[in-house]
């Protein structure tokens, strides 16, 4: 029933279809599926881009306002002294002229007036509270953080993009992943707005090509400008973690998907050699996972209750979003659910071959049940009858 619901009855006779027969997926490119996929695909490229777009608006606003309000809040060392200044001047030149209307004679230990080196913190830093922080090993630089994001992204692609065989979804993967990404995107837009929390790597460099124009400057850090034309990083996105949504995105797309879009045959459950396999695979995916999420916090790169908050809301994001694309076909719903957003999901979703399958399935198991209500309902009759 999938190889035939997945257009590949012809392929090998009629069983599941061989790897090798079509690796890369090249049925995908024929003009009668670029004819069907290929206005969604731009759909959901411009949802991402938008959804990135406004979080870059937010990222950028609060590079521009926010350098330097935590360093004037938790009063001054020698590391944030300047920041803060500045942030006063600007933004409250009223406390900045009580405090440095007479400057003090300076003190030669610290370069800062006197006054202000005797209020000082003695950690030298605007850092919160983290058990992370304290009791587990340091990991050193961003290099690990980077390593899951990146890994994560580009093993997906290669995997159900660049070769996913001829039992393939490569449109409506990449579809899904960037309309959910894009969801993320936008959440964390909100999300790094309303508290913005003070950002614990302190190796953080910003770089901004336009700082007084946020709209261009939002445009120059999305993702296709960046590597390419512009080098941007704001310091103040913190709450939620990005490195997280995007590792934890792609690799939990890549692991449900397995199945979905399967090199193999898959097998009933059982103690077989594919069965240790998908034991194993479940272990590693777990595992590189933990370890993503624990490079990014103690690399201390981000906050854990950052990656807490990113990977919750990504594993929300994917299954909410898989949810609405299955009970979109149902009759009865929420009546905004059916007349807003259910048009749209629905052409959207139209030519997904793994939601077809999965409507077979229902359909099947649904007429099984109600033969079974049936038979049930018949042999209450006859034995009331007998009696």
């Amino acid at each position: 029933m999938m190889v035939q619901t997945y257009g590949c009855a012809g392929w090998n006779s009629g069983a599941f279809p061989r790897f090798r027969q079509d690796p890369f997926g090249k049925r995908d490119f024929t003009r009668k599926e670029l004819r069907k996929h290929m206005p969604r695909f731009a759909a959901a490229w411009c949802w991402f881009f938008a959804c990135v777009y406004v979080n870059n608006i937010a990222n950028f606003w609060l590079q521009a306002n926010l350098t330097g309000f935590y360093e004037s809040q938790w009063k001054f060392s020698q590391s944030n002294f300047t920041a803060a200044q500045a942030w006063l001047k600007k933004n409250d030149p009223k406390t900045y002229k009580a405090r440095w209307g007479a400057i003090p004679p300076e003190d030669t230990r610290s370069g800062l007036p006197a006054n202000s080196y005797q209020e000082s913190y003695a950690n030298k830093t605007v850092k919160l509270f983290d058990l992370t922080y304290l009791y587990l090993p340091h990991v050193q630089g961003s290099g690990f953080a980077d390593t899951f994001a990146y890994a994560s992204l580009l093993v997906g692609l290669f995997r159900f993009v660049v070769l996913p065989g001829p039992m393939s979804l490569r449109w409506t993967f990449f579809t899904r992943i960037l309309s959910v990404w894009g969801v993320l995107f936008l959440t964390r837009a909100f999300t790094i707005t309303v508290t913005p929390l003070p950002n614990p790597f302190q190796q953080c460099e910003a770089r901004v090509t336009f700082p007084k124009n946020i709209l261009l400057e939002a445009f120059a850090g999305l993702p296709i400008m960046t590597p390419i034309f512009f080098n941007e990083v704001s310091c103040q996105d913190v709450m939620f973690s990005g490195h997280t949504a995007c590792g934890t995105l792609w690799t939990l797309f890549s692991w449900r998907y397995l199945n979905k879009a399967p090199w193999f045959q898959p097998t009933p459950w059982s103690c077989s050699a594919w069965s240790c396999t998908a034991v194993l695979v479940d272990c590693f995916v777990c595992s590189w996972l933990c370890f993503g999420w624990y490079v990014i916090a103690a690399s201390q790169f981000h906050y854990t209750v950052d990656v807490v908050v990113g990977a919750i809301l990504t594993f929300v994001a994917y299954y909410a979003y898989h949810s609405l694309i299955k009970t979109i076909w149902l009759k009865r719903g929420h009546p905004f659910i059916a007349r807003v957003i259910g048009p749209f999901v629905k052409w959207f979703e139209v030519h997904a071959v793994d939601l077809k399958f999965w409507r077979i399935q229902a359909r099947c198991l649904m007429k099984d049940e109600l033969e079974q209500m049936r038979r049930i309902a018949a042999d209450r009759e006859s034995v009331q009858s007998d009696a």
